[in-house]
């Protein structure tokens, strides 16, 4: 009897452990612990000055590597191409790998281990450690999108939360054990990212609901991650305070670190919490490439009933539901360029990057981030330079403002696109966005007493907003086929718009305003006034392209809300 009830609770605990690994909520617990190694540009302000030191440069020269950093960061279209070829774990081992290689030879150098080498090799160096971070970032995207079709916005706002703490949350770790030696900041962005992605490549790939979800428990698993996200942000903000107390190697300040760690780990509770309560579904969907395909299959069902009138089928009936289909629609979402057995795809059908890159619809998002992330990039690489024309000292106090309201950005944006595309175009959030990014750009040009706190807030949310909207969007309009290439590809607009902004726009006329004053630095409003009102006409174009991509993809989210049957949608609507 003995032997019969340890057999029943081994098997029972097996069950329950194979339950667990084909979750996909564990999936976005590790994809968003992934994420944490995602936004380290911001580290480089704490590397750069030992690699001035040991290298002997000049700070021309660092500014260089800074724009090395940027290219590396903005390079995330090669890791979209790859992810068409290669799986999400190899993705992970070549980011990891290049974090070793980039951030760890040049460790090497500052710490005098190895010679110095000329300056367009720690180029090089700085631009493929910057570069392995959109590695690991397009690893956790494709693989979590897929396997949450159904609340995407709610995933993103997660995921990308959990992107926007990266910098602090390494920052922090520095302050606490290694503080104030400068190349360790080098080796904790070496090693730490690499052993992250080492250990999560397991779990990272695309799953499918391994077992029966009830929707009340999945709306209750993401509050419970969102509170925690928030808690996280709120002890962040309590150790901005409490750091500069206490020395570096202090017990307490390891203590509040330990505390902050186990704050990441948290997430892992509602996940544990959600495969013990869930019910084991018969024929469960099963790891590997068959559970890829048949996540695959599911979403193209998905789409398929969603979309049943443009479904490639013979006879007549089929054929007038085509004709009434093309009289209604061709205008909104047809492209020529598309065929099927002698019918036009639509968009949200599973298409390749050179078919989205024939439609109007890639072009009008392009564009409207480009307004949008290139007058927000501007206005964040000059935040410092605004704040001392307006005759603050304190610089870096904005900076430590933007991010917390980033942060949040990344966090309530996702969820909120997900409760508007009930019922309107998710496109339309993207109006609201570029239109905090208009109010933050107004309050620069202003200059009003005051008024740069919260220009600078609204300039962190509406930033943080777009890493959140921009891969739902894009997936939703375009599928999950060639996801990686598209979504790198739109990554382009924020370096090529910010090239032109801020590097022929806002210097030039910051540099012409000193020339007048005869002084190195300008001073007064007149620094950034008329960038500012520029920046406002172009977020301005950013709402009316954003407008025209929502209106004609209207139809697309018209059908699929039509199909709802919740009432708790329909209640909202």
């Amino acid at each position: 009897m003995a032997a019969s009830t340890s057999r029943s609770s081994t098997s029972s605990a097996y069950s329950w452990a194979r339950r667990l690994w084909r979750s996909r909520w564990l999936l976005l617990v590790a994809a968003s612990w992934v994420e944490t190694c995602t936004g380290l540009n911001v580290m480089y302000a704490t590397f750069s000055p030992a690699i001035k030191s040991s290298l002997s440069y000049n700070q021309k020269q660092i500014s260089r590597l800074g724009v090395a950093k940027d290219f590396g960061n903005a390079a995330e279209i090669i890791a979209g191409f790859l992810s068409q070829v290669i799986s999400s774990r190899a993705l992970l081992f070549l980011g990891g790998f290049q974090f070793l290689l980039g951030y760890g030879i040049l460790w090497l150098i500052v710490k005098n281990i190895i010679p110095a080498p000329p300056f367009w090799m720690v180029f090089v160096l700085i631009f493929i450690g910057a570069n392995a971070q959109k590695y690991l970032d397009m690893a956790a995207v494709v693989s979590s999108l897929p396997s949450f079709p159904d609340s995407r916005g709610s995933l993103l706002g997660v995921l990308k939360a959990f992107k926007g703490l990266s910098g602090a949350i390494f920052s922090h770790i520095y302050s606490a054990f290694f503080s104030p030696v400068r190349s360790a900041a080098l080796l904790i962005v070496a090693i730490g990212p690499a052993m992250i992605s080492f250990i999560t490549s397991p779990v990272i790939r695309r799953v499918g609901r391994a077992y029966t979800e009830d929707k009340r428990m999945e709306n209750w698993t993401y509050a419970v991650l969102y509170i925690i996200c928030f808690i996280i942000a709120g002890y962040m903000v309590f150790l901005l305070f409490f750091e500069n107390d206490l020395p570096a190697g202090d017990y307490r300040n390891i203590l509040t670190r330990l505390g902050l760690l186990l704050l990441i780990l948290s997430p892992l509770v509602p996940a544990l919490v959600n495969v013990t309560v869930q019910e084991k579904r018969v024929g469960t969907i099963l790891e590997g490439p068959l559970n890829e395909a048949l996540i695959d299959n599911e979403s193209r069902k998905s789409r398929m009933a969603r979309d049943s009138e443009d479904e490639c089928q013979n006879g007549s009936q089929q054929k007038e539901k085509i004709v009434a289909s093309e009289a209604v629609n061709s205008h909104v979402t047809r492209s020529p360029f598309w065929k099927c057995d002698h019918q036009a795809f639509q968009l949200g059908d599973e298409v390749t990057f050179l078919q989205a890159l024939r439609t109007p619809e890639l072009w009008l998002l392009f564009f409207a981030l480009y307004c949008g992330l290139g007058s927000g990039s501007t206005a964040l690489d000059n935040l410092g330079q605004m704040a001392q024309a307006q005759g603050y000292e304190n610089t870096h106090i904005f900076v430590s403002i933007f991010s917390i309201s980033s942060y949040l950005g990344h966090l309530i944006s996702g969820h909120m696109s997900e409760v508007i595309t009930r019922c309107i175009p998710r496109p339309a959030t993207l109006i609201m966005v570029e239109g905090l990014m208009l109010l933050s750009q107004f309050l620069f040009a202003m200059a009003w007493k005051g008024s740069l706190h919260f220009a600078t807030i609204f300039l962190g949310l509406s930033y943080g907003s777009f890493s959140s909207v921009n891969p739902a969007v894009s997936s939703e309009l375009f599928g999950f086929k060639s996801f990686g290439p598209i979504f790198g590809f739109l990554t382009l607009s924020a370096p090529a718009s910010s090239t032109i902004l801020a590097g022929f726009v806002a210097g030039a006329i910051y540099d012409k305003e000193a020339e007048k004053q005869k002084a190195s630095e300008c001073a007064g409003q007149v620094c950034f006034f008329l960038t500012c009102w520029i920046m406002v006409g172009v977020c301005a174009c950013g709402m009316l392209l954003s407008a025209i991509l929502s209106w004609r993809v209207r139809e697309i989210y018209r059908r699929k809300l039509q199909r709802s049957t919740s009432n708790c949608q329909r209640s909202l609507c």
